[in-house]
């Protein structure tokens, strides 16, 4: 019986991490950084997870990255997928740069082909340049390198001042264009601000401005505001019972059925919370793409259709193992060292969906147990292996 408990845990906690390439090298750290030197050739797909990484050397291959601070000067034959707090890329890419970060900078980068990135603040310099698409959703977004096919955007400020090979279209509060803009294609665009157009800026194509959602603000929102907010409001409530009792079942039948592993996850959180955050963030950054990779082979599609199922269970047992560590962490504050494993995490989910549903607070909390219980979870399933 302990065998197959172990096995089930071990094939729920995979979360799509089997990837195509099974030769792949995997590197990682709690702490410290990562460097990959100048003169260091690796020929094969790279994974990397540290507090700092720093890549200067040559990757014939695909690279995936989470980190606080990534830095990546080198050459890359493949993609490259980063996940971290502040990214600077400055080499060379031969395929797709993907990149979802607080800061982002391009200073000299060539890429290959696109380029998609999530961040809050993106500059691309103009010795960069994107043989592919540009893909953006920002906060600030200031492009001056050139785009090969077409750029996509949605951002609070975005300056474009460089060309590009195919249509335009982009949302933005003020959007500004500066005089090296020439777009081969059409410009579609939605703006708070008017457009700023400066001397020399070409558009080959139509200009068509589509209308922005303040053109509404003549409307009279304010009869219906009350209601509509009651009715969200009730219907929020609603849901937060019923996710509130399914948790509740889910977690009581995890200790039934398989309480070993369950508890061993929550110790993991508990011990190692910061490395279980980190873990989490690479697993949710390299889980997509290895999906993805699956997904186009083919004959990987249906390993991949099950892994997807299995990451999502995972995804919501985060919150069911990050319970059962605060239900621990009181019964050890408060001394009640008799309490029944069940009654601790009941405490500790109730308190979990009470701290939740503070506004500003609930979804950072959300965002730190799915993080802390899928990294659990994975260096459980490490631990397992051993």
């Amino acid at each position: 019986m302990k065998k197959i408990t172990q096995i089930l845990a071990a094939m729920l906690l995979m979360m799509g991490l089997v990837t195509a390439p099974v030769s792949a090298k995997v590197i990682s750290q709690e702490t410290g950084a990562i460097v990959i030197g100048e003169d260091e050739v690796i020929v094969d797909d790279l994974y990397l997870g540290a507090e700092s990484v720093e890549i200067a050397g040559t990757v014939k291959g695909d690279v995936y990255v989470g980190g606080a601070m990534v830095t990546m000067s080198g050459v890359i034959t493949g993609d490259l997928v980063i996940g971290g707090g502040n990214v600077t890329v400055s080499g060379e890419i031969g395929d797709d740069l993907w990149i979802g970060a607080g800061d982002v900078s391009l200073m000299g980068a060539n890429v290959g082909d696109g380029v998609t990135i999530g961040a809050g603040s993106v500059s691309i310099d103009d010795t960069s340049s994107i043989g592919g698409s540009l893909l953006v959703g920002s906060g600030m977004l200031d492009n001056r390198a050139p785009v090969g096919r077409n750029l996509m955007a949605g951002a609070g400020m975005l300056k474009l001042n460089a060309p590009v090979g195919g249509e335009v279209r982009v949302g933005a509060e003020e959007l500004i264009l500066g005089s090296k803009t020439a777009i081969a294609g059409d410009l579609t665009y939605m703006t708070e601000k008017d457009l700023t157009l400066a001397e020399g800026a070409t558009i080959a194509g139509e200009t068509i401005q589509t209308e922005s959602p303040r053109a509404m603000e003549g409307k009279d929102w304010d009869k219906d505001r009350e209601e509509i907010k009651g009715a969200l409001a009730g219907m929020k409530a609603g849901f937060g019972v019923f996710s509130y009792l399914g948790a509740l079942v889910v977690g009581l039948v995890s200790l039934w059925l398989v309480k070993k592993p369950s508890m061993a996850v929550a110790k993991q959180v508990e011990k190692n919370f910061l490395t279980a955050l980190g873990w989490g963030l690479l697993v949710l950054v390299l889980s997509g793409p290895a999906l993805l990779l699956m997904t186009f082979t083919g004959i990987g599609l249906p390993l991949a259709m099950i892994l997807g199922v299995l990451l999502l269970i995972d995804m919501y047992m985060a919150k069911i193992w990050v319970s059962m560590t605060v239900g621990t962490l009181l019964q050890k504050q408060f001394g009640w060292k008799k309490m029944n494993e069940k009654v601790v995490f009941v405490l500790g989910l109730t308190l979990f969906y009470v701290v939740s549903m503070i506004p500003m607070v609930g979804g950072l909390v959300k965002l730190v147990a799915l993080l802390s219980g899928l990294g659990g979870a994975w260096m459980y399933l490490k631990s397992v292996k051993k």
